[in-house]
């Protein structure tokens, strides 16, 4: 699945996006500096490892994944950050390390901070170190239908 993919899923749901450009980035932070948005609104996407099975991350770019606290959301034993070669053949058509967040369509479990729920659009890699996708926290949401984490457990996520 390439970025066209991507867009054509959104399309064919009837999600409005918005594609933005900037200089070619390598890091959630840096990617949110060249887009000129804020760190809270870009959300970056991590593979991990509960109990074994790869699961999808998506948080702020301002926030780092709690691994304590993925197992607790989770209600697994065993959460970790997947290594590059463990996931690397799920996302072929896309640059290493801007993979979208839609984990339904590459058969993972999504988690989600419920800090992206802003009334704001959220921006996600579109499989592009030098593009985003924009579209609104409500149409991710309806999209995916990640596991939430709220409250306290958000705060320890991030």
């Amino acid at each position: 699945m390439s970025m066209q993919n991507v867009i054509n899923y959104l399309s064919s749901k009837n999600i409005p996006f918005t594609v933005r450009e900037h200089m070619p980035a390598f890091s959630a932070q840096e990617v949110a500096a060249k887009a000129h948005i804020s760190g809270r609104r870009v959300a970056k996407t991590v593979i991990v490892k509960i109990d074994g099975q790869l699961s999808i991350c998506v948080i702020p770019a301002v926030e780092q994944v709690n691994l304590s606290l993925l197992r607790q959301v989770s209600c697994s034993t065993r959460a970790e950050i997947a290594r590059e070669e463990e996931f690397f053949g799920y996302f072929t058509d896309f640059e290493p390390g801007v993979m979208p967040p839609f984990g339904n369509l590459f058969g993972m479990k999504v988690y989600l901070s419920e800090s992206l729920n802003q009334p704001l659009p959220v921006a996600f890699s579109s499989g592009s170190s030098s593009r985003l996708l924009e579209i609104s926290w409500e149409d991710f949401n309806k999209l995916v239908n990640p596991v939430l984490i709220t409250g306290r457990q958000r705060e320890a996520i991030g």
